[in-house]
């Protein structure tokens, strides 16, 4: 999508774009409460999906309204209307995200992959051909919300429903005062874990947007969102992988759940050298070749943000174990790290250095985002999480 607008649009309109996805993605990281890994995780199924599903909308009501408010104290007129458009696809996609967790649960991930595909090409065609037609953001945006309503309709309600071999009942949410706070309660430290990590990638464009403008944010944000491709890739990996950690976790089988964070952290290794490789050496022609000669010039910012892309690839498959084992206040203890190195990096570099500034303050963030996950998954106190030592016996 941004790749669309960066071609028919103007590199302000880039820059309110992301910043719409920027303000509503922490509020909506903290409101989804990484229901999606709890139920996941759920292997002796304690809630059913139905419990899940309701305190899922009801925080995605939530979600919308603080979205709205911090949109209408911060942004002008036009940004404001888009920014309200995309936290209600942001609320659809979080509805289509308790989905998807029911179906890794019982490991039918293609329903998810088709589900993705469905959403992302379908969404880019009807902001292409609204935005061609209208040149207004909001109208735009719209279009995009819409588009995910449908599919989350359409094709995720149902798929949960055929695929995960539920009846109609429990795919319905089922909304109990009790039910909802014991659910809140475990999830809290998931949640503000959530919000913290969406914080961290986007605190370097609002340090952007604040410094330098929105046209700079726009250019950044069209640069960042080349590695979305190897983020999707790296999530895959890593949701893929974190039921069978999770398996391996209650049975104790702490060899597997080693072997398995190995293969895991190999591919994480190689999915850095590509990256900063493959932008060292064609950077130049493929910010020619997708965004055009505006875009040449920042090249290093490029080359930099290929490097923190590759090493937040490494921390996220990290981090995969650390769901896995349910610890999750160890990950609001790292997240707060990581967050607090964040922001003083961009205090630091972003007023000198502009948007190779901000790239690195990424790349410090990755960094420890990587040594604080690895030093807690090397804690002994947390093997006791797996206490017994042979194969297929409860944890």
């Amino acid at each position: 999508m941004l790749f669309v607008l960066a071609r028919l649009g103007t590199a302000d309109e880039v820059g309110r774009f992301a910043l719409g996805f920027s303000i509503t993605a922490p509020v909506f990281m903290l409101a989804n409460l990484q229901l999606r890994a709890l139920l996941i995780t759920d292997v002796h199924s304690v809630r059913c999906f139905g419990e899940y599903l309701g305190a899922r909308g009801v925080t995605c009501v939530c979600a919308f309204g603080v979205s709205t408010a911090v949109a209408y104290v911060w942004l002008p007129q036009e940004a404001f209307r888009c920014a309200v458009f995309l936290a209600a696809a942001k609320a659809f996609e979080s509805l289509s995200d308790i989905t998807y967790g029911l179906l890794q649960r019982h490991e039918a991930m293609w329903v998810v992959a088709r589900s993705l595909c469905l959403r992302g090409l379908a969404s880019v065609f009807v902001l292409w051909l609204v935005y061609r037609q209208l040149h207004e953001l909001g109208p735009a945006a719209a279009a995009v919300a819409v588009c995910w309503g449908l599919v989350l309709v359409a094709h995720d309600l149902r798929a949960a429903k055929l695929q995960a071999g539920v009846s109609i009942v429990s795919i319905r949410p089922a909304v109990s005062r009790r039910a909802l706070r014991s659910i809140i309660i475990t999830a809290a430290p998931l949640g503000l874990s959530g919000m913290l990590c969406s914080l961290t990638v986007n605190i370097p464009k609002y340090a952007i947007q604040e410094y330098w403008g929105e046209s700079a944010l726009g250019v950044f944000a069209a640069l960042s969102y080349l590695f979305t491709a190897t983020s999707l890739v790296v999530t895959a990996l890593a949701q893929a992988s974190t039921p069978r950690l999770a398996a391996y976790a209650a049975r104790s089988n702490r060899a597997a759940f080693r072997r398995l964070m190995l293969l895991l952290l190999s591919a994480g290794a190689a999915i850095a050298a590509v990256c900063a490789g493959g932008a060292a050496a064609f950077g130049r022609s493929v910010l020619a070749i997708v965004y055009g000669s505006e875009y040449v010039a920042h090249e290093q910012t490029f080359t930099l943000l290929a490097l923190a892309s590759g090493i937040t690839a490494a921390a996220s498959f990290l981090n995969s174990g650390l769901t896995a084992l349910r610890a999750f206040r160890a990950q609001l203890l790292m997240y707060i790290g990581v967050t607090f190195s964040m922001v003083l990096s961009c205090w630091f570099l972003v007023p000198r250095f502009a948007l190779p500034g901000a790239a690195v303050a990424l790349v410090i963030g990755a960094s420890v985002q990587v040594l604080l996950t690895a030093g807690l998954l090397l804690n002994p106190a947390l093997e006791l999480r797996m206490p017994l030592s042979g194969r297929g016996r409860p944890a």
